[in-house]
């Protein structure tokens, strides 16, 4: 009777620290905002592990964004082919300051936060072609060539007309 007592006691006080043993979750990033612009979209994919199990399709992850004015928005991320990753799409609205968390939808921790600076995309200025349209140069060159072809052919025709300057 004893001994079930003992095995009763210590199956109890090992249980919380199996539960606790069974939290261990790691998320990866496929990549980061750090080049992310203003209004296009940042495609992350997150690979979830728990250690010990099995990698799974069931989650319900997401990654949340708050900007330098303490304004949140929320993506949720959706299951891939393959078990224990998940495809999100996080699109920032603003230049700025943000912090973005990803959750991993599994463990009841809150997700660390880490800064990134989203920067406006450099405009685009629509100049004009400072030479003109592009066949302009050769048609240049060759009415110059014209011109110096006619130069040349009248001169020569003034000299046989006049006769040479010199007589010999």
């Amino acid at each position: 009777m004893r001994r079930c007592f003992l095995i009763a006691a210590f199956l109890l006080l090992t249980a919380p620290a199996a539960a606790l043993a069974d939290g261990v979750v790691t998320t990866k990033l496929s990549s980061t905002p750090d080049s992310v612009k203003t209004g296009k979209p940042w495609k992350v994919t997150l690979t979830i592990r728990q250690e010990g199990r099995a990698p799974r399709a069931d989650l319900q992850p997401s990654i949340r964004i708050v900007d330098a004015d303490g304004f949140s928005r929320t993506f949720p991320a959706a299951a891939a082919k393959q078990a224990g990753r998940y495809h999100a799409t996080v699109t920032f609205p603003k230049a700025g300051q943000y912090t973005y968390a990803v959750s991993d939808g599994l463990s009841n921790t809150p997700a660390a936060g880490h800064s990134v600076v989203i920067k406006d995309p450099a405009p685009v200025v629509d100049r004009p072609d400072p030479v003109g349209p592009r066949g302009l140069p050769i048609a240049v060159a060759g009415l110059l060539a014209l011109l110096a072809g006619g130069y040349a052919l009248m001169r020569r025709h003034r000299q046989r007309v006049t006769g040479p300057l010199h007589p010999a």
